[in-house]
């Protein structure tokens, strides 16, 4: 047994006179089982151990020891005072083992039933295996890889309400609430405002159109008497219909009706 938690079997080489890696079993050190302990986390990509966010190591540069919280739950709080526990999102996580699984439970379900449980640490939903549930400490935890033929999925770990990793998700959502809030009267009143212009200014051509039509500008100084009669015939019906003065621009004279 290495201290890497693999069993390696060596041969001694007496050409070079030194030890030769014949066998090995978990053949990568991501298989060896509880490598960072409970609540830590394998890195794959750089065979490093970390903790969950939320936690920390329990004994420094020991991580057979693994993670501690660094804030207890509320539901293990005997007073009841205090904000409800959360959950953290955490995406390509490998999934632990001894999972209970639950068919035919919504997402919403899966999660109160997490949430009602205080030795609920975590849970993952999707639409092919349902509802999983992790009691207790979870423990072979991979980042980036999958072992043991194990899927990476998204899985939701149960945190304090003070964890700081939980509050920058609240204040964005209440960030984004206070922006749709300001913006939606702001859109509404400028939609507002540009009807009312709009319909203002319609109705200002409307008039103008028609005041276009009181007067009567004749510069043909050709003009016949039945040109004339016609004239003074429409001069006469737009008297009776409209208040206004009437005006007729000659060619010679100006002459007030």
């Amino acid at each position: 047994m290495d201290v890497s938690g693999q069993i390696k079997q060596l041969n001694w080489g007496e050409g070079d006179w030194s030890w030769m890696l014949f066998w090995t079993q978990p053949r990568d050190q991501a298989g060896v089982y509880g490598l960072c302990g409970v609540f830590g986390v394998f890195q794959v990509s750089s065979s490093y151990c970390e903790c969950l966010k939320g936690f920390k190591p329990l004994v420094q540069n020991d991580w057979s020891s693994g993670c501690v919280r660094k804030s207890p739950l509320q539901c293990q709080n005997m007073s009841s005072v205090g904000k409800e526990d959360g959950f953290l999102k955490m995406s390509t996580l490998t999934l632990p083992a001894n999972s209970k699984t639950y068919q035919k439970v919504s997402a919403g379900r899966c999660r109160l039933d997490c949430m009602e449980n205080c030795s609920c640490m975590a849970y993952a939903y999707n639409n092919n295996n349902g509802c999983s549930l992790w009691e207790g400490d979870l423990i072979n935890l991979q980042q980036s890889g999958a072992a043991d033929g194990r899927a990476a999925a998204e899985i939701y770990i149960r945190l304090a309400a003070s964890e700081p990793e939980l509050q920058i998700g609240v204040s964005i959502k209440w960030k984004l609430r206070t922006a749709l809030v300001v913006a939606i009267p702001a859109i509404l009143i400028t939609l507002g405002l540009f009807m009312f212009f709009r319909c203002l200014c319609k109705g200002k051509l409307t008039r103008k159109g028609h005041d276009i039509m009181l007067f009567d500008f004749d510069t043909n100084p050709g003009s016949t008497n039945n040109e004339s009669s016609s004239v003074d015939n429409r001069k006469k019906r737009w008297s009776k219909n409209m208040e206004l003065p009437l005006f007729s621009y000659e060619s010679k004279n100006l002459k007030i009706v």
